[in-house]
C-alpha cells in the first residue's frame, strides 16, 4: 500500500511568476487504496482517461495511448508496432 506520495506544487511567486516545487505528502487513508489499486496503461505508466485514445497489442495485450506510441485515432493501422518505431 503507498504510505508516501510525492507531489509537484505550483505556487505563485513574486511578481506573478509560478513557482514548481516537489513535496512528500502522506496521503489520506481513503486514497491509499484507490492509488494502490488503480490500473497503468502504457509505455508512460499512466491511468486510462476517458476520451484519450488508446490502441491495445495483439502481441503483448497492453493498451497503449496512441499519441505515446504514434498513433492518431483518425489513421487506418495497416502496420504493426514494430515497423513504427
Amino acid at each position: 500500500m503507498i504510505e508516501t506520495m510525492d507531489l509537484t506544487v505550483a505556487e505563485e511567486g513574486e511578481g506573478g511568476a509560478t513557482r514548481h516545487s516537489r513535496r512528500t505528502v502522506k496521503p489520506p487513508e481513503r486514497l491509499k487504496e484507490a492509488f494502490t489499486n488503480l490500473k497503468l496503461y502504457c509505455i508512460c505508466r499512466k491511468p486510462y482517461r476517458q476520451g484519450v485514445f488508446m490502441i491495445g497489442c495483439d502481441n503483448c495485450d497492453e493498451w497503449y495511448h496512441g499519441r505515446c506510441v504514434g498513433f492518431e485515432e483518425d489513421v487506418s493501422i495497416d502496420r504493426t508496432f514494430d515497423e513504427r518505431v
